[in-house]
């Protein structure tokens, strides 16, 4: 099943799983609005891959199923107000979060960074 993708940041909620693949793998997520979250875009940016333009997901990395179904880790960054401690950062974090209408087609993506935006309100209209 395809699904068109708004590459958002959503809320983590229990429901029902959904199983889709993408070009890097299969990835499991929730079922109400069809959302996935923490999905690999790109290879780890650690060991070789550092100071590199994004590698392509390794075969490797695209064996199984990926659960879909929590937050990964940020990006590395700098706090300025000195941060709450609870952000898990990694080098590992070129990953997206996806929300969409479940069962809808043919709709344009809307793409955004803001980690306190929750895209379930956008996805349902």
């Amino acid at each position: 099943m395809r699904v068109p993708y708004a590459l958002i940041l959503v809320a983590s909620q229990a429901w029902a799983s959904e199983l889709i693949s993408t070009t890097s793998g299969r990835v499991q997520g929730f079922a109400d609005t069809s959302t996935w979250l923490g999905v690999r875009y790109a290879a780890d940016t650690s060991g070789e891959n550092r100071w590199r333009p994004p590698q392509p997901v390794t075969a490797k990395e695209k064996e199984g199923v990926f659960s879909a179904k929590a937050y990964e880790p940020t990006c590395l960054q700098g706090r300025v107000d000195g941060g709450n401690d609870k952000s898990i950062q990694s080098e590992d974090c070129l990953r997206i979060n996806i929300v969409a209408p479940h069962n809808a087609s043919g709709l344009p993506m809307y793409l955004y960074s803001l980690p306190k935006i929750d895209g379930l309100y956008l996805a349902a209209k």
